[in-house]
């Protein structure tokens, strides 16, 4: 398994061939088989610069940023870790 990074703002369609796609969105990271790598839709979208593989799945400190931290484009609030009785919501 490959570690792959959007680059672009926009989502992105990879085909993996087999009728599979992969979607990511801006800035996403997925992972894709090995042989993936191979299929002539994901090589133009490496060549073109809009995805990169970034190594073996499992491989440490590969995702540290995205360990514990929220992600960049997430929309909403956080909600706090405190437990309301059930007649206080909170709101």
């Amino acid at each position: 398994m490959k570690a792959i990074h959007n680059k672009t703002l926009e989502p992105l369609r990879v085909p993996l061939g087999g009728d599979r796609v992969l979607h990511l969105g801006p800035g996403q990271r997925g992972h894709v088989a090995d042989d993936a790598l191979q299929s002539r839709g994901v090589r133009r979208l490496i060549d073109s610069g809009a995805i990169a593989v970034e190594g073996e799945e499992g491989r440490p400190g590969e995702f540290a940023e995205d360990q514990g931290l929220p992600r960049e484009f997430a929309h909403g609030h956080v909600h706090g870790s405190k437990v309301f009785p059930s007649g206080n919501r909170g709101g």
